[in-house]
């Protein structure tokens, strides 16, 4: 069974004094008399960058103030490691921090951290949900690749940035939340997430990428927003369970393949006629009312 993971040391705290292994004191001391807090020497730490994991345990709890950035690759393939407490000061999680530590299902990301780097938790492939607090900007590329148990994702607004492929072949996903300030959905975002049933694609978007949803097969419907200008190849390509499709009048070019292959007989609707349409966009279409 997943670890909840929790949305603020308080909550967490709660939890620990409803523990039978309760120590019944403030966040840090009850970290430090239960045993939880790993032992300074099972890090390799230079200037605060926490540089290598150097223990063996499932469970980690890094020591308050003695890190602010968990560098890149310092648990890369730590394949025992089930939960991972990083502390408040915390502001950076590197490139492959994490990446294909395949029975990671519980993390705590703090409060203070602004960025999350590329392929960070790639291959977590027992990780199903995750807390990202409203401190963070920037999500790398393939950050979330190949998650494949992750079920939901709340992604706040303060994220402006979203790298190429962040949760490409994310399996199991079946809700997302774009941030409201994102204006281009990057390449291949949701890509092969044959699970995802419900997204909304927020007002300030104008770019959706190539491969942005492709082989989402289980996505019935989805809202194009009134100010997208542009709909790149193979966009969704492969989105069998679409009913419709309806494209805003400010759509003024649709790549390759956009939408080919999504379930046959659906009728589409589109009145720029001034449009770029690029080769087979609409391919196994039945209708298009253009």
């Amino acid at each position: 069974m997943v670890q909840s993971i929790y949305s603020n040391p308080t909550e967490r705290t709660r939890k620990m004094k409803e523990s039978p292994h309760s120590c019944q004191m403030d966040e840090n001391s009850a970290r430090k008399d239960c045993g939880q807090i790993s032992p300074i020497t099972d890090f390799e730490i230079e200037n605060g960058v926490l540089k290598k994991y150097l223990g063996d345990s499932e469970t980690v709890a890094i020591p308050e103030g003695a890190v602010t950035s968990i560098g890149n690759e310092a648990f890369l393939k730590c394949e025992a490691l089930t939960s991972i407490d990083i502390p408040n000061g915390v502001t950076s999680i590197g490139n492959y921090a994490f990446s294909e530590c395949k029975s990671l299902s519980s993390i705590y990301i703090p409060d203070s951290a602004t960025s999350i780097g590329n392929y960070t938790f790639s291959g977590c492939q027992s990780l199903s949900s995750i807390y990202i607090p409203d401190s963070v900007t920037s999500i790398g590329n393939y950050a979330f690749n190949a998650c494949t148990a992750l079920s939901s994702i709340q992604i706040p607004d303060s994220v402006t940035s979203i790298g190429n492929c962040a949760f490409n072949f994310c399996k199991s996903l079946v809700f997302a939340r774009i941030p409201k300030y994102i204006t281009q959905l990057p390449l291949g975002l949701f890509s092969n997430c044959e699970s995802l049933a419900s997204v909304r694609i927020p007002d300030h978007v104008t770019t959706i990428g190539r491969c942005a949803f492709y082989a989402c097969k289980s996505l019935a419907s989805i809202k194009i927003p009134p100010h997208v200008t542009s709909i790149g190849d193979f966009a969704f390509y492969g989105c069998t369970a679409f009913t419709s499709i309806q494209i805003p009048n400010s759509v003024t070019s649709i790549g390759d393949r956009a939408f080919a292959d999504c379930a046959p007989f659906i009728p589409i609707k589109f009145s720029n006629i001034g449009a770029h349409i690029g080769k087979d966009a609409f391919t196994a279409a039945d209708k298009i009312d253009i």
